[in-house]
């Protein structure tokens, strides 16, 4: 793929994710495309930013609960960035101008993530939903001896359990959780908010109440909780 492909794409990717979560727009400001470019040359992996941005608008609308569907400008989400990438340990300047940014071990890095879904396994009840938390511990265990990318894997992995263990909900169960998303988006402005930011906001308040009715960490959180050597 060629430096230019390369850059419509990661370019496109995110500009397509931030304006359905905003609800509004149709294409960054040209600032917005220097910052996702940077981001880019920096390294920052494409799935990562996407879920940045996804958590970003999330916790925006739980803290501000101010009607407004996402930040107006990607600069909002400049610092998790920095955060984000510290912790891998790219030389990404942080806001404060620190970089001594040393990435934490790789078995380190798996071995906490592994933990957490072998614990979270271990805690349920349904013979069915320890299954799943089996099958996603094995495949990230295959990962790990095949050396593939720790956070792309994870990344991957975390979505499938949700979306498995969602299916195992009794459809009484699911429907009211999904209630219970629809709280939090009127509670967040959702009248405002365009069809297709609204089912975003709903997708990401649905699986977080999944995880917490069935005691699954978002496993992302947990490599950004793993500290550095």
């Amino acid at each position: 793929m060629t430096d230019a492909v390369d850059r419509a794409r990661y370019l496109s990717a995110v500009e397509v994710r931030f304006v359905a979560l905003r609800g509004r727009g149709y294409a960054l400001s040209a600032r917005d495309v220097e910052r996702v470019e940077g981001w880019r040359l920096a390294g920052v992996p494409l799935d990562v930013a996407l879920r940045v941005l996804e958590d970003g608008v999330r916790e925006y609308r739980r803290t501000w609960r101010s009607g407004e569907g996402a930040p107006r400008t990607l600069g909002y989400f400049s610092a998790q960035i920095a955060l984000v990438m510290k912790r891998r340990g790219a030389m990404l300047l942080a806001p404060d101008g620190e970089t001594d940014a040393r990435e934490p071990a790789v078995d380190d890095r798996w071995g906490a993530v592994l933990a957490a879904v072998e614990a979270a396994g271990q805690a349920q009840s349904d013979p069915a939903a320890r299954d799943v938390l089996r099958r996603a511990w094995r495949r990230l265990r295959a990962g790990r001896d095949a050396g593939e990318d720790v956070w792309a894997l994870t990344d991957e992995v975390d979505s499938a359990i949700v979306a498995e263990l969602g299916a195992l909900l009794s459809p009484e169960r699911l429907a009211e959780l999904s209630r219970a998303a629809d709280v939090a988006i009127e509670r967040a402005g959702g009248a405002r908010m365009s069809v297709q930011a609204r089912g975003e906001y709903h997708r990401f308040e649905l699986d977080l109440r999944v995880r917490e009715a069935l005691g699954v960490p978002e496993l992302l959180e947990v490599l950004l909780d793993e500290p550095p050597l």
